[in-house]
């Protein structure tokens, strides 16, 4: 999660200069989405630890 909040900063400033716009929008995407799924794969866990503390 900290390397995409990473690369998202690094894209928003990678837009400025001309000639690595496409390559910046690409990795900001890719960033943005490796943030959202890591995210969901921290809350999935945080669930099934709270629902192993309800069976034991």
């Amino acid at each position: 999660m900290i390397l995409g909040i990473i690369g998202i900063v690094l894209g928003i400033q990678g837009k400025k200069i001309p000639e690595q716009a496409g390559y910046a929008k690409a990795g900001l995407i890719c960033s943005v989405v490796g943030t959202v799924l890591s995210l969901l794969f921290y809350m999935a866990c945080i669930a099934c630890v709270g629902c192993l503390a309800l069976v034991v």
